[in-house]
C-alpha cells in the first residue's frame, strides 16, 4: 500500500504553511457556522483537554516531502489559514475560555512562545 502523505498533498484543498500541511476543506467543515451566545463558532470534532485538536502534517526542518501525521490544535491551523503563515514560533489562545471556540477575528491571541525548537 502506497505512502498516504503523498496523496493528500496532491488534494485541491490541501495546505502547507511551514511546517505544518492540512487539508482547508476538511477543517473548515468541522465549525459551526452559526456563533453560540457568547459569539463563538464552535469545533465540532475531536476534542483533548488542552482543546479541539485535528490531525495535521508535521514536516521536518530539511523540507522534505515526508511529513509525519500529528494531531494539533486546531486554533494554530485554523491562524495559519487566514494568516497565511506558520504559528509555529507563537502560542494562539482563546480569550473566552471556551476550548472549543474557532471564532479567529474575535477570540485568538497571538502571544510568543519561550518553546524551544525541536530539531
Amino acid at each position: 500500500m502506497p505512502h498516504v502523505g503523498p496523496y493528500y498533498m496532491t488534494k485541491p484543498g490541501f495546505k502547507r504553511l511551514g511546517a505544518w500541511g492540512f487539508d482547508r476543506d476538511r477543517l473548515w467543515s468541522k465549525i459551526d457556522t452559526e456563533p453560540d451566545a457568547n459569539g463563538c463558532h464552535n469545533w465540532k470534532g475531536a476534542m483533548s483537554p488542552s482543546g479541539a485538536l485535528m490531525g495535521a502534517w508535521k514536516f521536518s526542518n530539511d523540507t522534505s516531502e515526508n511529513g509525519r501525521q500529528q494531531m494539533t490544535q486546531v486554533r494554530r491551523l485554523i491562524w495559519a489559514d487566514v494568516n497565511n503563515t506558520d504559528p509555529t514560533p507563537y502560542q494562539v489562545r482563546v480569550t473566552c475560555g471556551n476550548q472549543r471556540c474557532c471564532n479567529y477575528k474575535e477570540h485568538f491571541k497571538l502571544e510568543p512562545t519561550n518553546r524551544k525548537p525541536m530539531l
